[in-house]
């Protein structure tokens, strides 16, 4: 999955390379308002942090009681949070005022919580150490600014473990899913501009742990994403 990421970003990256040189470059501050900043069209590249907070759903199927007792059920919401820093590079075109764009980044993050029942002693804790994404852009310009909407899919690496009293297992699983939300950005000259974003999550459920006759944990995740960035155009 980390190669499709990376084949993202070099395709990105290639299709800024190859028609960048064929936009003049104006200064903001020299066009009325209303008329849009050349610069918004081409490619770019920029870095980002920002924080996480949302929910990933636990659901553990206990065996407290020997067999053939039936399992107990450990079901609830995995209170997460936490921060993730990372890099996004695009390619915009324009059609008047109306911007189109495709974006891929990708994130570095602590995104973290856990879910305890004390009657079962068991819990599960759940991590998403990273995540990336590939979307369409569509917004409108307006000199210096730009307001946009953003969709697409969505991949996310995550651990979790689950542990009946002494008994505990581990493990990492990749998560595909899709995300959508909007942002807004301001060109501070005719090469450098700064963002305000936010992306809702849905990475899916994945089953983490299976341990015949003690265990088995599934873990969705789906997390709120707030960011700003600084991003470099060419």
């Amino acid at each position: 999955m980390n190669r499709l990421v990376a084949m993202a970003f070099a395709i990105v990256l290639g299709a800024g390379a190859a028609h960048a040189a064929d936009y003049p470059r104006v200064d903001p501050g020299l066009l009325p308002p209303g008329v849009p900043v050349l610069m918004w069209q081409g490619a770019y590249f920029g870095a980002n942090v920002g924080w996480g907070t949302g929910k990933m759903r636990g659901e553990a199927d206990v065996q407290v009681d020997p067999l053939p007792a039936p399992p107990e059920v450990l079901r609830g919401s995995l209170n997460s949070d936490g921060a993730f820093v990372g890099v996004h590079a695009g390619y915009n075109f324009l059609s008047d005022t109306m911007l189109y764009g495709i974006e891929a980044d990708i994130q570095f993050a602590r995104i973290s919580g856990g879910l305890y029942d004390v009657d079962l002693d068991a819990g599960i804790n759940g991590r998403l150490r990273w995540f990336s994404t590939l979307r369409g852009r569509v917004g409108m310009t307006s000199g210096n600014f730009l307001l946009y909407g953003t969709a697409g899919l969505a991949v996310g690496g995550g651990q979790a473990t689950a542990y009946v009293g002494s008994d505990s297992a581990s493990r990492r699983r990749t998560h595909v899913g899709w995300t959508a939300g909007a942002g807004a950005e301001f060109a501070v000259n005719h090469e450098l501009s700064v963002r305000l974003e936010y992306l809702y999550a849905d990475f899916g459920k994945k089953n983490y742990v299976s341990v015949p006759d003690v265990i088995e944990a599934d873990v969705g995740i789906r997390a709120h994403l707030f960011r700003i960035g600084v991003t470099a155009h060419f």
